[in-house]
């Protein structure tokens, strides 16, 4: 059809950097979370772990509560790496619900509403969208993981008095325990990420990969428990993605080994599970490559 229409102007603005693009994938999803009273209230019950934290933090050094109430300092935690652990894993059933109620439309819904030819059609390519789409629950996940992990850090490091054993070992033992947090705060939010992302790129029903992901997360745990009663071996483990990352907690945090899975063995098994994610994922959004001159 010929275009008679010649009033078109040439652009003469620039175009906004790969951050604007990758941030407002964010923003547009932020901006239909906000009316969502669910995810709000979510969001509000996954700090009360923190302020539970911050409290036997605070209880550990007030002598003067302890004695009032009567608390058998025994049953106080002692901040260790073994603390912050166990408040990382607390917050995994935060993860996997916040990540239920705001992956799975990511990607479905443009599939859906066929926004996704169009997206493409822009100046942005599918690594960026699919970036893009991995940085709107990566800044959520962060929120509820290692952010408040690091202020559980810093707060217990200014509070504890200059005799404890982790003011006594903070060069030597303590400063490491920031890092490890970190790191394996990065791998609960990668492999939750990627996990929704992928069924969410394999339909247009974003109700669907919420199921898939649930069955693909407690199916693995369960087919992971009865191979071990079958075959008389804990070593069939490894099939979860969640005894997996114990496993790589534990041997970040140095408490042991619950689950019978090497370490070694727990970090293939989740690099694998990436590279099929992207893999997919990659395959998924190229499909709907649209050619721009």
């Amino acid at each position: 059809m010929p275009v008679y229409e010649t009033g078109y102007r040439t652009r003469d603005w620039e175009p906004k950097g790969i951050f604007y693009r990758l941030m407002a994938f964010s923003r547009y999803t932020y901006l239909q979370l906000k009316d969502k009273r669910r995810v709000h209230t979510l969001f509000v019950m996954s700090w009360a772990t923190f302020v539970i934290a911050l409290a036997l933090i605070y209880a550990c050094v007030n002598t003067r509560l302890i004695e009032r109430f009567r608390i058998p300092p025994r049953i106080l935690p002692s901040l260790n790496a073994h603390f912050f652990m166990v408040y990382l894993i607390s917050q995994l059933p935060f993860v996997f619900f916040f990540t239920l109620a705001v992956g799975p439309p990511l990607i479905a819904n443009d599939i859906h509403h066929k926004a996704l030819p169009m997206i493409l059609s822009k100046p942005i390519n599918r690594w960026e969208y699919l970036l893009g789409k991995f940085l709107v629950l990566f800044l959520l996940l962060s929120c509820i993981t290692w952010v408040p992990g690091t202020i559980l850090f810093i707060t217990g490091t200014l509070i504890l008095p200059g005799s404890s054993n982790w003011i006594v070992y903070f060069w030597s033992e303590s400063i490491y325990v920031l890092p490890i947090m970190i790191i394996f705060s990065f791998v609960i939010i990668i492999t939750m990420n990627l996990l929704v992302l992928l069924f969410s790129s394999l339909t247009e029903n974003y109700r669907l990969a919420g199921v898939e992901l649930v069955m693909f997360i407690f199916g693995a745990s369960v087919v992971a428990r009865i191979a071990g009663v079958v075959f008389h071996s804990r070593r069939w483990n490894i099939l979860s993605p969640i005894n997996n990352i114990t496993s790589i907690a534990e041997s970040l945090f140095k408490v042991g080994n619950t689950t019978s899975i090497p370490p070694a063995l727990a970090w293939l098994y989740l690099i694998f599970l990436w590279g099929v994610c992207i893999l997919v994922l990659s395959t998924r959004v190229k499909a709907f490559h649209v050619y721009r001159e």
